[in-house]
């Protein structure tokens, strides 16, 4: 395969991208790897990823964003689900593992991020549309919580976020739903642009901080399964 350092922005679905409804019949995922089955870069694939870059791509249309490189720990990894489980739906082959404390002592506040986005083409995809983000969740710890966000970037360029649900996974996985109109765009002239639905672990780590939770503790979510329904 060919490995562009770019979000690597395709039209086409997986195999797995059907819903079916007795009641709505077949719906488009509309995301093309969030089960993370594609994975064509090194990155944080088969081993711990914990490079501190303000921006970096590892699964196919997946990125991280993180505000901090420094006084942080972080890491992101592939994990292999077991063929005998039966709390995530669908028989997934992989799950991730994601990690990010601020040293204690270190200032966090409300501006900063560690986000995993997954890039969907078209930053006019879903204008005045209903959107279904559903998806799979758990924490090595309780009491931590993520944000659940949908953004539009124009290139490099951010044009809107939206913080659209927040979420306090369990030590065991559970499915989350969750639903949102995206406003209409302004109209404009755009490029290489996309739509990036994903998680923000800023509570999380805000919280860690907050208690002094060394950053050599093994804090961590995990994530499965995401699709995006209109």
């Amino acid at each position: 395969f060919v490995v562009d350092i770019r979000p690597q922005i395709r039209t086409i679905n997986s195999t797995k991208s059907l819903l079916t409804s007795e009641s709505l019949g077949a719906i488009t995922n509309e995301t093309f790897n969030g089960d993370f089955s594609v994975w064509q870069r090194d990155t944080g694939r088969d081993t711990q990823y914990t490079t501190n870059t303000s921006k970096m791509y590892f699964a196919d249309q997946w990125i991280r964003r993180t505000s901090k490189t420094s006084n942080v720990s972080q890491y992101i990894e592939r994990q292999s689900f077991d063929k005998t489980q039966i709390l995530v739906e669908g028989s997934p082959e992989y799950y991730i593992n994601a990690k990010c404390l601020v040293t204690p002592g270190i200032s966090y506040n409300s501006n900063d991020y560690y986000s995993l986005g997954h890039v969907i083409p078209g930053i006019e995809s879903f204008n005045n549309s209903d959107i279904t983000i559903s998806f799979y969740a758990k924490c090595s710890h309780n009491n931590y919580n993520i944000d659940v966000y949908v953004a539009r970037y124009n290139g490099t360029t951010l044009v809107s976020k939206a913080i659209i649900d927040n979420i306090s996974p369990t030590t065991t996985w559970d499915k989350y739903a969750v639903s949102y109109t995206m406003p209409a765009l302004s109209a404009g002239s755009y490029s290489n642009d996309f739509v990036e639905i994903g998680f923000d672990l800023r509570p999380l780590t805000k919280t860690a901080n907050t208690n002094s939770v060394a950053t050599g503790t093994n804090v961590f979510v995990s994530f499965a399964s995401m699709c995006v329904y209109k």
